[in-house]
């Protein structure tokens, strides 16, 4: 398995809350966070209250995108921290579904007595992030696109790379 694969797979079996990045239905972007759990399909969820903004945006836009980066404790260095980024579309799960009930086990095995209590909760709502497309940034130069049904085909992404210029200019 190579580096970016291994990398990947940890992410995968390790993360516990997606930073979201969604807009509202004014346009105006918005950041938050969320708990999240994975299904074998590598479908993200979050479980999510009706008094974030974040809810009313992903109910109007069916889009966000999601990132999981490295912790900043953990990190060699600070302008390359490793990072997941994924574009995904959005379904609301019905609360009285067989699949509510099947995440929601998912969500109380991971998080616990929390997720126990929120379950209960009829203000707040489950969603499916569904990743479309991604990138994989695992240091300096080693940026990889993620695609597949799965997200898990790994392609470097080849460029002009970063070009220096000089801080003495002339006149």
């Amino acid at each position: 398995m190579s580096e970016p694969d291994l990398y990947l797979s940890q992410i995968f079996a390790n993360f516990k809350t997606v930073i979201l990045s969604t807009v509202s239905s004014k346009g105006t972007p918005e950041a938050s966070y969320a708990p999240s759990v994975l299904d074998d399909k590598k479908n993200f969820y979050v479980y999510v209250s009706s008094l974030a903004k974040h809810t009313a945006n992903l109910t109007f836009s069916k889009r966000a995108s999601l990132m999981i980066i490295e912790d900043e404790q953990q990190t060699e260095n600070l302008h390359a921290r490793k990072r997941l980024t994924l574009n995904c579309s959005i379904c609301a799960i019905q609360r009285e579904s067989e699949q509510f009930e099947e995440i929601q086990k998912i969500f109380i095995e991971k998080f616990g007595e929390t997720s126990a209590l929120l379950k209960n909760l009829l203000d707040f709502k489950l969603f499916c992030l569904t990743p479309i497309d991604g990138r994989l940034v695992t240091g300096f130069g080693s940026t990889f696109r993620l695609t597949g049904t799965k997200i898990d085909t790994l392609k470097l992404v080849n460029g002009p790379g970063h070009i220096q210029g000089s801080t003495n200019e002339k006149d």
